[in-house]
């Protein structure tokens, strides 16, 4: 219950914060600014709020669970850029109406090293990677050709959102993809036949 402390921030030396399942409130507006060794940021099932904000593209991280908490906004198009992220996800981001808009959700036409790095390292603090996870936010628009070239994503997430246009051909191309979920969405035609060598799927 109550807020992060301000003071986290001069923890300069802070590799990993795990504040998942608390009644944590408030926003995260510099409150990580100055950890520039955070690598693994869990924060979900909480009741924080405000934008997500742009600083996070600066920091080294390589896991950021926002999961289920009452961020707004865009995601920034900067943390798209992150070069170490390895498992996004900000799922459940609609309690009291509040929703993440994804205008900015799409990769830039720059293709960014996101999800790109093939030698995964192993993780204590997780073991699971290659987690992209946005489902049951308000998602608009086809879903981003370029996903199918982020070679380590394990599980995409998009259900229960409002994306619409086809399921592209690009992402029968994640050949380490064990699971995809595209339900409650408004998407249209078929499944392309492509997906039936996906092995791992």
């Amino acid at each position: 219950m109550g807020q992060i402390p301000k003071e986290i921030c001069n923890a300069v030396a802070l590799a990993g914060v795990g504040l998942d399942n608390n009644l944590l409130s408030g926003s995260i507006e510099d409150t990580f600014v100055k950890c520039g060794n955070l690598t693994q940021l869990v924060l979900v099932r909480n009741q924080i709020g405000g934008m997500i904000p742009e600083y996070l593209s600066e920091l080294p991280l390589m896991i950021l669970d926002i999961d289920s908490n009452n961020f707004t906004g865009a995601i920034p198009k900067s943390l798209w850029n992150s070069t170490n992220l390895m498992e996004f996800s900000a799922a459940h981001n609609l309690k009291e109406g509040t929703l993440i808009t994804c205008g900015d959700w799409y990769i830039p036409s720059k293709l960014s090293k996101y999800f790109h790095q093939v030698n995964i390292p192993d993780f204590s603090f997780d073991q699971h990677h290659g987690i992209y996870d946005l489902s049951y936010n308000r998602l608009l628009g086809p879903i981003p050709v370029k996903l199918g070239s982020c070679l380590v994503v394990v599980d995409l997430l998009l259900g229960n959102n409002m994306l619409s246009g086809e399921i592209h051909v690009s992402l029968s191309r994640l050949m380490n993809l064990t699971t995809l979920d595209l339900s409650e969405n408004f998407l249209s035609g078929g499944v392309p036949p492509q997906f039936g060598c996906s092995v791992k799927l």
